[in-house]
């Protein structure tokens, strides 16, 4: 247990060796609906509006808008502004967003199903450029395997 501090109140820390099988299990699935789910929307969302850059922008808003109101009921710990975090987080802030935009005019130019498909290929990628850029280890073969299946899985899909 964690004090946050002023308030009184403790915030208990759960480190993810300690979770349950049934709640990892619960936290995928909770992933996997919300980010199939928001697929659609968005999907919908720019092919009614026609405005990624829009859509975009509102869902960060609406998102900057939650946190704050959950910051001010208490639900949740924000830390305040410094300037120095802003600056280091500044290129990863610029680079989630121009690949989130870019998401949304994927979206409005082709279908889900491609979209699917491109992100089931993504974290090859990541794993290839983090042994090539960063001298990471590249996967085990049991990470290799399972997503070797995802990746055979994703024309699957699109062809059915």
């Amino acid at each position: 247990v964690v004090p946050l501090g002023g308030g009184g109140r403790d915030v208990q820390v759960v480190q993810l060796d300690t979770m349950k099988p049934s709640s990892t299990v619960m936290a995928v699935g909770l992933y996997c609906a919300c980010s199939s789910s928001m697929l659609i929307v968005n999907k919908l969302a720019v092919a009614h509006i026609r405005a990624p850059a829009f859509v975009t922008f509102a869902q960060f808003a609406a998102t900057a808008l939650a946190v704050k109101v959950a910051h001010m009921a208490n639900f949740i710990e924000v830390d305040s502004f410094d300037s120095r975090k802003l600056m280091h987080f500044s290129i990863y802030v610029i680079g989630f967003a121009a690949g989130t935009w870019t998401n949304m005019r994927v979206l409005m130019t082709t279908n889900v199903e491609t979209v699917i498909v491109f992100r089931t290929i993504a974290p090859l990628a990541v794993a290839v450029f983090d042994y090539v850029f960063h001298g990471r280890d590249l996967p085990s073969l049991r990470s290799c395997l399972a997503m070797g299946i995802i990746v055979a899985g994703a024309p699957s899909y699109v062809l059915n």
